[in-house]
């Protein structure tokens, strides 16, 4: 998907890796709902989506704390993007 114009994406539940720059240089996309199956998001994957503000986790705050124990390094992953929070089914968790 890098450097296409979606504007927004729902990812498979068969997904559980993103992998390196997948969504690099994406400047419209504002939308993407991740799948409770992601288990790994590598360095760069949202790089320059600048616009990208709301992300969707289709597990609970507990389970997305569960696969990114790092969190530090999980909110770093957002850096180049306008979201601030990560929308779980159970509420909204913040990024560092």
């Amino acid at each position: 998907f890098a450097d296409s114009m979606i504007q927004e994406i729902e990812l498979p539940i068969q997904i559980s890796v993103i992998k390196r720059q997948a969504f690099k240089n994406c400047y419209v996309l504002k939308e993407i709902t991740l799948p409770a199956s992601i288990i790994r998001i590598e360095d760069g994957a949202f790089g320059d989506c600048y616009d990208l503000d709301t992300v969707k986790y289709q597990g609970t705050m507990k389970h997305l704390k569960m696969s990114f124990p790092d969190w530090e390094y999980f909110s770093d992953l957002f850096d180049d993007c306008a979201a601030r929070h990560i929308h779980c089914t159970d509420g909204d968790v913040e990024l560092l």
